[in-house]
């Protein structure tokens, strides 16, 4: 939390998070899934999001880009509801 709060100080126009919910509690993944939806949403930040739990990523994202182990593209789309 603290790193994050760190990271948009100075407000970006880019955060890029390297898997923000390895490490932490759950409780503490959800929390920090809220704050980077809620950064997205009213401060109209462009958030590059590098994160193995697809499931929590999806939950957040507008599109997303999934590459393969030979770093090849995989898949790219946005998401539909």
């Amino acid at each position: 939390m603290l790193s994050i709060a760190r990271a948009v100080i100075n407000k970006p126009d880019l955060l890029i998070m390297d898997e923000p919910s390895l490490g932490p509690a759950p409780i503490i993944v959800d929390e920090v899934f809220r704050i980077v939806r809620k950064l997205h949403e009213e401060n109209h930040m462009t958030i590059m999001l590098v994160e193995q739990n697809a499931n929590k990523a999806l939950d957040v994202s507008k599109s997303l880009v999934t590459l393969s182990k030979k770093v090849r593209l995989f898949l790219k789309g946005r998401r539909t509801n």
